[in-house]
């Protein structure tokens, strides 16, 4: 039963993955065309996608091959998708991610998954696991971008809304060479 649901492509989990990716172009849409509000309750429905696919694979044993690039894809999707569409300061919101930002959490995407890749390429196993450096770099990258989306759907621009981009631009440089060192070590270890 469990190799059954393993290579099940349609669990319930990966129906949660594909509905986020598919949300992701609605976000932009709305977000572009000036419906903050709309864009912040899309993005809410797509963040908890997130949090119940991981639930739901776990508690039910639904996890698949499928779902272990998948999820990942739909976050960094999502993520950066979200990043981007909220630095452009043409639109005039009241907060606009600063592109430094915004910059540095596209480049740690690239950089984890290169290294994943590489890895698995060389090895046909999925070893970078997540790390505490990289859950908490997740929420609060998350963090500022519901932030933002309710501070400009208020209409409001509060100070303390720059630590926020300070402390996500630390932990995501933090958790990012921390990926690169594990990612090299595991590398090492396989090659001995």
């Amino acid at each position: 039963m469990k190799d059954e649901i393993k290579d099940r492509m349609f669990s319930i989990p990966n129906i949660l993955s594909l509905i986020r990716i598919l949300l992701v172009p609605v976000f932009i849409v709305l977000i572009l065309n000036k419906k903050i509000f709309e864009g912040f309750l899309v993005f809410l429905i797509a963040s908890a996608t997130d949090a119940l696919d991981g639930f739901i694979a776990r508690a039910f044993h639904q996890k698949t091959r499928l779902g272990q690039f998948l999820d990942p894809a739909a976050d960094k999707l999502l993520m950066n998708a979200s990043y981007i569409v909220l630095s452009i300061s043409s639109l005039r919101y009241s907060n606009v991610i600063p592109i430094w930002l915004t910059g540095c959490v596209f480049v740690r995407d690239i950089l984890i998954v290169s290294v994943s890749f590489y890895l698995y390429s060389i090895t046909n196993k999925k070893y970078v696991s997540v790390s505490i450096p990289g859950k908490l770099t997740t929420i609060c990258q998350t963090a500022v971008l519901l932030l933002v989306l309710f501070f400009n759907w208020k209409e409001i621009t509060p100070s303390i809304l720059m630590w926020f981009y300070y402390l996500t631009l630390i932990l995501t440089i933090f958790s990012g060479i921390n990926y690169t060192v594990k990612g090299f070590q595991l590398y090492k270890r396989r090659t001995r």
